[in-house]
């Protein structure tokens, strides 16, 4: 594999500063994430599908995460980085005091988005399968059993490509942001 150049003088420089060196990328990282970001939500429009109160187009997140202190992460996609309220009737809720809730909450995104881009199988309704554990370890489906509700067939979702194909075409914008992003921090740090 190539090497960058430019990613390799920032890897030194970003030795020399040990545990600090974690602070700048997850700061760093947040530059490119909003480019991936804006590019796959001006991808929706694009692709076709229907989404009169932007929920579908709310639901695309990003989010920089740590594990371990050392290895850090991002991610870009639906229901990424938020917290979804609540879209139900509550235990004893009215009726109305649903519609106020869900009024007030401007912010509520779908939960379903991730089924428009990466597509599902055949779906049915009025049965779910039954499961059994082998002694290997492995579950199978053995059956199914009925769930009382009347036995319909829903159809299957192809999946659509625009998040995949707007994220790719961003992928040289969210480098170039990440390290000017990172150049300048780490010059904030060090001072050079």
């Amino acid at each position: 594999m190539a090497s960058n150049p430019g990613m390799d003088r920032l890897i030194s420089r970003l030795e020399t500063l040990g545990k600090d060196a974690t602070k700048l990328v997850k700061k760093a990282l947040a530059e490119p994430l909003k480019v991936v970001q804006k590019a796959a939500r001006s991808g929706l429009g694009a692709s076709g599908l229907n989404d009169p109160n932007r929920a579908i187009w709310r639901s695309i997140g990003r989010k920089v995460f740590t594990k371990g202190g050392y290895i850090t992460g991002a991610k870009v996609g639906f229901g990424v980085g938020m917290k979804n309220p609540r879209q139900r009737f509550g235990k004893g809720e009215t009726e109305q005091e649903f519609a106020d809730r869900k009024s007030k909450t401007r912010n509520m995104v779908s939960p379903v988005a991730h089924l428009l881009s990466m597509g599902t199988a055949q779906r049915w309704t009025g049965a779910v399968g039954v499961r059994r554990k082998l002694k290997d370890g492995r579950t199978v489906v053995i059956g199914q059993r009925s769930t009382g509700k009347p036995r319909m067939y829903r159809g299957a979702i192809k999946p659509n490509p625009y998040f995949k194909a707007s994220t790719t075409g961003a992928t040289p914008a969210a480098r170039e942001a990440f390290e000017t992003a990172m150049d300048s921090l780490v010059k904030q740090t060090l001072g050079k």
